[in-house]
Formats: structure tokens, sequence, C-alpha cells
């Protein structure tokens, strides 16, 4: 009988622990959520770290790489959005010769296509997130 009790214990302690990967989830996403606009960067290095978490429910999982993905994206977008603006006030004083105005349109295409991503993995985040906390 202690045997079998042992082995309970002993196979309880080895699975995940849900809440423990819930809160570990949902709390780097809301630190990512908490930062400026304007910290681009650190939102992209954030979501990294979040993805590269190890997590085994399925929930917590779930909202690791949704909300990994979107926020790395929007990352993404921030920089190159910080970097376009910067180089077209730099151009104010002068006009791009064709080989700048091939890079900036092609920019301004990757622009498009991140914020395409992100009309769809930030509305998964968010659904990621509600089924978490909603269980």
């Amino acid at each position: 009988m202690r045997w079998r009790i042992a082995l309970f214990l002993a196979l309880a302690a080895c699975g995940p622990d849900e809440k423990a990967e819930r809160d570990k989830v949902s709390s780097s996403v809301e630190r990512i959520r908490a930062m400026p606009s304007s910290a681009s960067v650190d939102q992209k290095k954030e979501a990294e770290a979040l993805l590269a978490l190890e997590i085994e429910t399925p929930r917590a999982r779930r909202v690791r790489d949704a909300c990994g993905a979107a926020y790395k994206t929007k990352g993404e977008y921030g920089i190159l959005v910080d970097e376009m603006t910067g180089r077209v006030a730099a151009l104010a004083s002068s006009a791009p010769d064709e080989n700048e105005k091939k890079a900036l349109a092609a920019k301004m295409e990757t622009v498009d296509e991140l914020l395409k991503e992100l009309e769809i993995e930030l509305p998964e985040c968010s659904r990621a997130m509600s089924d978490l906390v909603g269980h």
C-alpha cells in the first residue's frame, strides 16, 4: 500500500505545473505589453525570450507561441518604421538616388507585410491569453 502512495506522489511531481506555466507566460506577455511602443528593440528581445521558454502545458504553450510571434513581429515592425523614419528625415535635405528609392520601397513592402501579420497574430495572442486565464 505504501509503495502505491509513493508511486502516486512521484508521478504527480513529474507533470508540469499548469499554474506555474500559466503565470510564467502571462507575466512575460504582460511585461511586453507594458513596454512603451518606442521600445521596439526591447519588445523583440522579450518576445524572443518568451518563445524560448520551456513550456509543456498546451494552453501555456499556445500563449507562448502566439504572443511570442505577435510581439516579435511587432518589435520588428517598430524597428523598421523607426529606421525608415530616420532615413526619410535625413533625406529631407537631399533627394534620394535610385538605389535609395528602391531600398525604401522594399522596406515599405516589408512594413506592409509585417502589418498584415500583426492583424492576424495580435488577435490570436489575445484569444490564447483569454483561454489561458479563463481556465
